[in-house]
């Protein structure tokens, strides 16, 4: 029988474990030791939706990373400090790199909880004083991100030979002390002490009276999306990973969208004044966006295979500076007076109109109309104008979303599938647009560059252009389902209407 885990739920101590364990068995306690657990996830919580957890075990100088499994499977490596935050693919190479590597994906991996215990390592003697099982009782406390007592935790581990003596101790343990074991489960008692319950991570759905007055129903969305913003601000200051500043800037985009849509319902000048300081968040966010998006494909962690291609350094170390550059300069600003006035001023707004008492058009009917002009404006838009395109397909994706309540959450879910496809594949063309130029500018610079780097440079500009040729033939059919094909059926069947 492998070792196995308890946890003794408070208020709980070591006499209790002691005094149970004697009825069965001599107790030796061996001097005690302290083990400090840093536990880790992503800000999504994406090893916990996999069934994982991860923990940064250390005592004195030895450590070791322990991934848990929610099938009671465990893995461990020995590991030197590491510094967290950190993404998974900056760890030593390891089983565990390599399990959690998927889940985690290019998302940093987040110190959520820490966690002293004091470990008292008990020996259960036979009558002729022979250790039969050995267990460990920890006494565990949280100590950041604030102070608290935990749970005990249990380690029951028998010697060869002796597995029923570990079981019924396991036995009388749940019997006497009401102990229990769940995989993760420590790891999800840290996490919640913390008050980082993993559950709440995950956004819920934006819950709306289809009754209550449009202007309120807004306020609440646009609060939403301003909650998102605040949120991922640290995070893209602190530069822990690309996904922090592409979930901003969605919340700005669909703010943004919303505005655009219904704005006209906020009272006075609310809408035109935070669309404008909206439109320079925007415009402050995008280039760091474009050039994560050069560092990732230009490196080969991003859509193109670049084994073959040798030369590329100059491009890359370029692509490098210039986010180093425009990091610093959004860091600036995202920290400024002038941030901190958009986001308290624009809440203080948005509060006074959700607890208005008001009276106006009902949310259901204004959410139709504007949802159909919406889908009016996207299926009128010239494939050509690509840019018209995609702000439309934008604009109806984000209203859409942000009213989702308010319709069949299958339908919706699907017509927003839908969009979101057309999107990307919007947002790829655009993509490539910006990282041609990117390289041919680069190039010119760099005009002391070797043959084989220029030459390099140019195979992967027309890897990268050919690519979007590929991904723009898909555009006239997607556009024509969302138009008039399948999705506009469903679409219209969402809102009541006939196709």
């Amino acid at each position: 029988m492998n070792s196995q885990e308890l946890e003794v739920g408070l208020p709980s101590d070591v006499g209790g474990v002691f005094a149970a364990l004697s009825t069965l068995f001599t107790v030796q306690a061996d001097a005690p030791h302290t083990v400090t657990y840093t536990y880790v996830d992503t800000v999504d919580w994406r090893l916990h939706r996999a069934g994982l957890a991860l923990r940064d075990a250390r005592r004195a100088r030895a450590g070791e990373l322990v991934l848990d499994s929610i099938d009671a499977s465990r893995i461990t490596t020995p590991a030197r400090p590491h510094g967290w935050p950190s993404r998974a693919d900056r760890l030593p190479a390891s089983p565990v790199r390599d399990r959690i590597a998927d889940a985690a994906g290019m998302r940093a991996l987040l110190p959520l909880a820490e966690v002293e215990a004091r470990c008292i390592p008990l020996r259960l003697l036979d009558a002729e004083q022979k250790t039969r099982v050995r267990i460990v009782v920890e006494q565990p406390r949280l100590v950041r991100p604030r102070k608290c007592p935990l749970p005990l935790r249990l380690i029951i581990s028998p010697l060869r030979g002796y597995d029923r003596d570990a079981d019924k101790c396991v036995s009388l343990l749940k019997e006497s002390l009401g102990a229990t074991f769940e995989p993760g489960s420590t790891a999800v008692t840290a996490f919640t002490a913390a008050g980082r319950t993993p559950a709440d991570a995950i956004r819920g759905p934006i819950v709306l009276s289809p009754d209550d007055p449009i202007s309120r129903s807004v306020a609440i969305v646009l609060r939403r999306w301003l909650t998102v913003l605040e949120t991922n601000r640290d995070g893209v200051v602190a530069d822990l990973d690309p996904e922090f500043l592409n979930e901003l800037r969605g919340a700005i985009a669909a703010s943004r969208a919303l505005l655009d849509v219904m704005g006209d319902v906020l009272p006075g000048d609310t809408a035109p004044h935070t669309a404008d300081r909206l439109a320079w968040l925007s415009t402050l966010t995008a280039r760091t966006q474009d050039l994560d998006r050069c560092v990732a494909d230009f490196s080969g962690e991003g859509r193109f295979a670049l084994d073959d291609l040798s030369g590329l350094e100059p491009l890359r170390e370029h692509v490098l500076r210039s986010r180093r550059s425009e990091l610093r300069r959004l860091r600036t600003e995202l920290q400024s007076d002038r941030m901190a006035t958009l986001l308290s001023s624009w809440r203080a707004a948005l509060d006074d109109v959700a607890r208005a008492e008001v009276l106006g058009p009902r949310t259901v009917s204004v959410a139709g109309a504007r949802l159909r002009r919406a889908h009016g404006a996207l299926a009128a838009a010239d494939v050509a104008d690509l840019d018209a395109l995609r702000r439309r397909c934008a604009r109806m994706r984000y209203v859409l979303q942000s009213f989702a309540c308010l319709y069949d959450a299958d339908g919706t879910d699907r017509v927003l599938a839908d969009l979101g496809d057309l999107q990307a594949h919007l947002d790829v063309v655009q993509d490539v647009s910006m990282q041609s130029t990117e390289i041919t500018t680069t190039a010119l610079r760099l005009r002391k560059a070797d043959a084989q780097s220029l030459l390099a440079m140019g195979a992967l500009r027309d890897r990268v252009e050919a690519y979007g040729r590929e991904v723009g033939r898909e555009l006239p059919r997607q556009l024509d389902d969302v138009r008039t094909g399948p999705t506009a059926a469903l679409f219209a069947a969402l809102l009541g209407d006939t196709a």
